[in-house]
């Protein structure tokens, strides 16, 4: 099942089908930024590792590359709202809750 995942997302990707959405992207590689290295279950989850290596594809942010201008907006906008979260300036973002809830991964708490 896991090659299949894995070769779906390819073969949808060279295609130009996004089966997952620029949002999902974003909201992904803002939650690596500021919660995925905390996580040891961020490493044990295949799902979660493949869709974050179609978002780095999407937002053209390996090897040093530029990134994607229209997406980096989108980016912005849910880092913000991770931000906000974390620095205990809003309640958690309903994306969070249901990212957490996608990916089977065990609810943030913000102490």
């Amino acid at each position: 099942m896991k090659t299949f995942y894995k070769a779906l997302l390819i073969t949808a990707e060279e295609a130009g089908i996004n089966i997952i959405s620029n949002e999902r992207c974003c909201q992904l590689l803002a939650w690596v930024l500021e919660i995925g290295g905390y996580t040891e279950e961020s490493t044990h989850n295949f799902k979660l590792n493949q869709d974050i290596h179609i978002a780095q594809k999407r937002l053209n942010i390996l090897a040093g590359e530029t990134p994607k201008a229209e997406l980096i907006t989108i980016f912005q906008k849910y880092h913000s709202e991770l931000l906000n979260f974390l620095n205990k300036k809003t309640k958690k973002p309903q994306w969070l809750i249901d990212f957490e809830n996608y990916y089977k991964l065990k609810p943030y708490k913000n102490n």
